[in-house]
């Protein structure tokens, strides 16, 4: 059983990934933006279903926070929360965060 040529170049470019992405910042910023984007698309497919299911269930925003921070850990985000001393847990309180990429999303 002989690989084809297709099979070679696809091997090649798989066994180069670890290589581009130790040298390169600009590579390893598009890889992390990619596998971001694809787990992304994959959460909402699975999400967007059981959000149906058990539509206005706080478990669900609960399964949402999880999945987020999941993708933040696996592409490397540190979040930081300013003022958080002013947060009681007994008084409803309003966040707001200032939404400049579609990496935002996570908040």
């Amino acid at each position: 059983m002989t690989a084809s040529y297709t099979e070679l170049i696809f091997v090649g470019c798989i066994l180069l990934l670890p290589f581009l992405y130790e040298s390169s910042q600009k590579f390893r910023y598009h890889l992390k933006f990619l596998l971001y984007y694809t787990i992304t698309i994959l959460n909402s497919i699975i999400l967007i279903p059981v959000f149906c299911i058990r539509p206005k269930d706080v478990r669900n925003l609960l399964l949402a926070s999880d999945f987020c921070k999941q993708i933040s850990r696996v592409i490397g985000i540190k979040w930081i929360l300013r003022g958080k001393e002013h947060l009681e847990k007994d008084q409803a309180c309003i966040i707001i965060s200032n939404h400049q990429s579609s990496i935002d999303i996570l908040v």
